[in-house]
């Protein structure tokens, strides 16, 4: 597809830090395994849960990429792991589902705040990160952590016939606003809610 191949031209022909912006299922996965075939290429996946890990060793044993060239980790274990990381040197470092540094790094999972420094301290010079969507302050803040050339590729935009609506309500007011307001309605939606309970 025209991004993968705008986005490989510039991960080989420079150190670059590209956060790159393409719709889940698009085939960012798909740079990666191009890029890893070459011999030259050592490259450390950053992903935030297991069963994508397993699903993204998969597709490099069928495109034939050797395990020494590819190192899929959580942030967890990427820091665990950091002195080993170091004597494997890798040439590139791709955060899937970057949004998660933003979203996830406070409290939820802090290893993902500290992935930055994480990159900073290990002369990361050429980055990879992927989402569907980047915060601007997450942005800002990949730019501030690891200097050098810097380029966003891609942008988010919603599919036709799919909306947002944001509108600020009174803890005891939201089930009586959401009840109005989906009542009578037909179609699919989602709703997204703080907890379960809720």
């Amino acid at each position: 597809r025209p991004f993968q191949a705008e986005a490989l031209d510039r991960l080989r022909s420079t150190e670059i830090h590209l956060s790159l912006v393409a719709p889940t299922g698009s085939g960012k996965g798909r740079i990666l395994e191009v890029l890893s075939s070459d011999p030259r290429e050592r490259v450390l996946v950053l992903t935030p849960l297991l069963a994508l890990a397993r699903q993204q060793r998969s597709r490099f044993r069928s495109a034939g990429v050797p395990d020494d060239r590819v190192r899929i980790l959580s942030p967890e274990s990427a820091l665990l792991r950091a002195d080993s990381i170091r004597r494997w040197k890798p040439t590139l470092v791709a955060v899937d589902e970057a949004h998660c540094v933003h979203e996830w790094g406070e409290r939820f999972r802090p290893a993902y705040g500290r992935l930055l420094g994480f990159l900073r301290d290990l002369g990361c010079r050429r980055s990879l990160w992927m989402s569907a969507t980047f915060p601007r302050s997450l942005l800002d803040g990949i730019r501030e952590a690891l200097p050098g050339p810097w380029t966003v590729q891609g942008s988010f935009s919603f599919p036709p016939g799919l909306r947002s609506e944001f509108r600020r309500t009174s803890p005891a007011d939201r089930v009586e606003r959401i009840r109005s307001e989906t009542l009578g309605r037909t179609g699919p939606g989602i709703l997204f809610v703080g907890t379960r309970k809720d």
